[in-house]
């Protein structure tokens, strides 16, 4: 929506996708590896998804031609601005919302400090959500694409594990 409440011309494009916003998005911004992207999401990341990919297709013509990988990661992070996360241990992440999950040792962000986490499921008999599909990210694409919404926060914490004051950023 625009400032005043109106549909804007990126909003009346999702709104014509057979998709969840955040899947249209992602076709939208990631080209044709986007389009596969969503109806692979879209589908339960089921092998079987080529009659939603052929569908969007023929729906976006236009968003068809192949774009470098970092595209397709940056339209992840676009069509799931609220997932952001950061990886605090191999397996632990820190979501931008303030909870904590578990990251799936096959979610595609090895080495990555900062992801997006595409696929979580929340496991009540477990504790904490499982993120099983995962997105590497840039910080600096935050700053670019969502200055407004990143905050910088400095505090002094208590390690009782190394019984110290520690400074976070």
């Amino acid at each position: 929506l625009d400032r005043e409440g109106g549909i804007t011309k990126f909003g009346l494009q999702l709104a014509a996708l057979p998709l969840h916003p955040r899947l249209g998005a992602l076709a939208l911004h990631g080209g044709a590896d986007g389009i596969a992207a969503a109806a692979r999401l879209a589908s339960g990341n089921r092998p079987n998804a080529a009659q939603i990919e052929s569908q969007l297709r023929r729906l976006l013509p236009g968003t068809l031609p192949r774009r470098p990988a970092q595209d397709l990661h940056r339209a992840y992070l676009l069509a799931f601005p609220d997932r952001v996360g950061r990886r605090r241990k191999a397996t632990e992440v820190l979501l931008s919302g303030g909870a904590s999950a578990v990251l799936a040792n096959d979610a595609g962000v090895e080495k990555s400090e900062f992801l997006v986490a595409l696929d979580i499921e929340e496991r009540p008999e477990q504790g904490l959500p499982l993120v099983r599909q995962a997105s590497p990210l840039e910080p600096d694409w935050l700053l670019e694409l969502f200055p407004d919404l990143v905050t910088a926060r400095e505090t002094v914490e208590w390690n009782r594990t190394a019984e110290r004051g520690e400074a976070v950023s």
